[in-house]
């Protein structure tokens, strides 16, 4: 081989080495179309010797995407001459680097432009208009940058950006497991009263507080206190309420408990000692009764299961037990509805609640309660695991409406960027 062919093959690309490329608009038009520099590809080389002694390399193409790595000069280049292809350059983005302060602003509302949402984490000056214009931003100094960005880290490393996500994550987890909570709340309540008043009786004044002031609010305070995940995993949270994992874990929860209430309501019908209420008497003044008292002391444990059942931990909160004051206020509310139910003593007077002297039927319903409990974390359990797959298996994935999603299903039917060749 002479020495003009090795130098020929030397300068043609090598096959494969499309994995990693450099485009440099330096020494060339900028008006004509850009052309991709190969350099050093991280593909596997497979090395032989041949007779004359020269090494021949073949070079594995590497089965991943391209990543291409920008500066300043580059991109200002592809935004002034090339504003078609910066979408597909900005997907395949890995680093962008060397950059004056009015194109890091440009760069991030470019990524907004695709429906990315943008992160930016910056320590001076330079970078205020970033952190200003990103969706969440993130300053590791306490100067200037602090003032426009909405967090500031004490530490002056990347460290805290996956701590940021978690944060999130958890506080958006967090947010839908109250909102559900709530929601089961009034529903577990319109349950109870819609029971009682085709009887012709209610809840008393003084039940409706212990349910909507020392029960609902005690917990709903305290189940929020749940910290993020100490790992971030690759799951994201839900995006929306009114969604089929959200809406099918209400409708399952609130048959549930419905259930429950009718089933404890007809046991007490049954019972041989039961006596009917009077209906000609409406209420409060036909109470207390045994209807009453029974879907009271049901749909108290009721919310306190519920709130428990919304507190689940991975993957974005940390379990349910590392919640110490909510664990607590749960142990001890119960402990007081037990009693109640078993020996209600002297709160049996102001909450309108009648005597029930077989033990055997109390510990019935106390039976279902551990059913409602188990079936609670049942549903919301396979509904986590199980809903998913077979929504993707009820309804094929249809296109994404997200842009850059549409841009990144374009590129994968073809290959982008060309390994030689102007870029189109």
């Amino acid at each position: 081989m002479s020495a003009r062919d090795q130098d020929e093959r030397r300068q043609q690309p090598s096959r494969g080495q499309h994995g990693h490329q450099l485009w440099d608009p330096d020494g060339r038009d900028a008006s004509r179309s850009p052309q991709l520099l190969p350099v050093e590809s991280s593909a596997a080389v497979n090395g032989t010797k041949g007779p004359d002694r020269v090494s021949s390399c073949t070079v594995e193409p590497d089965p991943r995407s391209s990543h291409l790595a920008l500066s300043g000069s580059t991109f200002g280049v592809l935004v002034k001459y090339f504003p078609k292809l910066l979408p597909k350059v900005l997907v395949q983005g890995t680093v962008f680097a060397r950059m004056a302060p009015e194109q890091k602003t440009e760069l991030v509302c470019e990524l907004q432009k695709l429906q990315y949402c943008v992160g930016m984490c910056g320590d001076g000056a330079n970078d205020c208009g970033a952190l200003k214009a990103a969706d969440v931003g993130i300053s590791l100094s306490q100067a200037e940058a602090s003032v426009v960005s909405p967090f500031t880290s004490s530490m002056a490393s990347i460290e805290c950006v996956p701590m940021v996500i978690r944060e999130g994550r958890c506080s958006l987890d967090t947010s839908f497991s109250v909102f559900k909570y709530m929601a089961l709340y009034s529903l577990t309540q319109f349950v109870s009263v819609l029971i009682l008043y085709t009887i012709n009786t209610n809840l008393g004044d003084l039940q409706f507080l212990v349910i909507d002031l020392v029960i609902t609010a005690t917990v709903a305070v305290l189940m929020s206190r749940t910290g993020p995940a100490p790992v971030l995993g690759r799951a994201r949270p839900p995006g929306a309420l009114l969604s089929v994992p959200v809406l099918s874990s209400l409708l399952l929860q609130v048959a549930l408990v419905a259930g429950v209430q009718l089933g404890g309501y007809f046991l007490t019908l049954a019972q041989p000692w039961f006596q009917p209420l009077n209906q000609t008497v409406p209420a409060p003044d036909n109470l207390p009764n045994y209807e009453n008292t029974v879907v009271f002391s049901l749909s108290s444990f009721q919310y306190l299961i519920l709130a428990a059942a919304m507190s689940k931990g991975a993957p974005f909160r940390q379990p349910l037990y590392t919640n110490v004051p909510f664990l607590v206020a749960l142990a001890l509310l119960g402990s007081v509805l037990v009693c109640l139910l078993l020996v209600p003593g002297v709160l049996r007077g102001p909450l309108t609640l009648s005597n029930i002297s077989d033990t055997c039927f109390k510990l019935l319903l106390l039976g279902l309660v551990a059913f409602n409990f188990v079936g609670a974390f049942l549903l919301e359990s396979v509904l986590d695991h199980c809903l998913p797959d077979c929504l993707r298996w009820l309804r094929p994935k249809g296109a994404s409406k997200k842009r850059f999603k549409q841009l990144e299903q374009e590129l994968a039917e073809q290959p982008w960027p060309p390994p030689t060749g102007p870029w189109r």
